[in-house]
This record gives structure tokens, C-alpha cells and sequence, in this order.
């Protein structure tokens, strides 16, 4: 089941812009050992080249096994206040915008970004878990007057903490 998903996450990349050969951008929001989140850059690591089952062009791909729980499509529509995903997940953008901004304190860091068509989140403050005594929470919003039409990709994900390794796949296949 994952396999179709990461091909869907592949193919909602073009939305956006002519991507890179093997080369699967999304965001990341995580949490830290203080409690807040933050906002980080990411590829999906170790992509394989593989050749499609007719067998005249390739394509790149991670299997990531059985990770997904559960496919929502949803549209949001106007504010959604300081919260907590009710899982960790990937939101992938399909039409419109949205923006999600979060808690980090750290001098320089982005505390905000918008997405579009075709952007992937993946998100894992996720609700129940607490740092410290702080929640880990975030805000999202569409942007405009337009709702933003969205899939979300529940994952059976454990919780880790200040993981910057961008590779959040090492939680699934180890």
C-alpha cells in the first residue's frame, strides 16, 4: 500500500515544478527536547532506481513497507488554531495553499512556511505527547480566500526527539 502512496507523493511533486531525478523534497515539522517545533527541509533518502514493470523506463523509489494507518482528503478552510496533529502524517497539497507556522525560538530559524500543489509535510507532534510539560503544537491556516485540497497519510510512527537526520524512515524499516 505504501508503494502507491510514495508513487502519489511522486507524482504531486511535478505539480509544483520540474523536480530533480530521484529527488523527493518535503518539509518536515518535528519537535525538540524543549518542547517546541520546528520547521526543516528534507529529501526522502536512499531512493532506488528501479525499472517499471514494462521494463523501459525507470523510476525512484523507497518502499517504506506497511507504514501507512489510514488516508484522509480533506479541504481545509480558514484557520485551524495552535494544536496538535492527531497523528504524525504527511499532508500532501493538491490544490490551493496552506501555511503552518510553529513554536521555535531559535534566532534565525524559519518559524513559517506556505505550501502549494504538489508540497509535502510531514508532521510528528502528534497529539498525546507531551516534552517537558509542553505540548509540541503548530498552526495551520489556507491561505487566501481559496480552501486548500489536501491528503493526509496517517503513519504508525514512535515518537523521537531533535532527530534532524531528515531520514524519518529509519523509525519504519529498522
Amino acid at each position: 500500500m505504501f508503494a502507491l502512496l510514495l508513487t502519489l507523493l511522486l507524482a504531486s511533486q511535478g505539480l509544483a515544478s520540474d523536480p530533480d531525478a530521484g529527488v523527493v523534497r518535503f518539509t518536515r515539522l518535528y519537535s525538540s527536547s524543549d518542547g517546541e517545533t520546528h520547521l526543516q527541509d528534507c529529501t526522502i533518502q536512499d531512493m532506488e532506481k528501479k525499472m517499471l514493470p514494462g521494463g523501459k523506463f525507470p523510476q525512484f523509489v523507497r518502499d517504506l513497507g506497511d507504514l501507512s494507518s489510514g488516508l484522509v482528503f480533506t479541504q481545509m478552510m480558514g484557520e485551524n488554531p495552535w494544536h496538535q496533529c492527531p497523528t504524525s502524517q504527511f499532508v500532501v497539497v493538491l490544490e490551493g495553499s496552506w501555511s503552518v507556522n510553529v513554536t521555535s525560538s531559535v534566532e534565525g530559524e524559519s518559524k513559517y512556511v506556505e505550501m502549494g500543489p504538489g508540497h509535502v509535510l510531514y508532521q510528528d507532534d502528534y497529539k498525546g505527547v507531551t516534552i517537558n510539560g509542553v505540548e509540541p503544537v503548530h498552526y495551520s491556516q489556507s491561505v487566501g480566500e481559496a480552501p486548500c485540497n489536501q491528503i493526509i497519510i496517517s503513519t504508525a510512527r514512535e515518537y523521537v526527539l531533535d532527530d534532524l537526520s531528515c531520514d524519518w524512515v529509519d523509525a519504519f524499516t529498522n
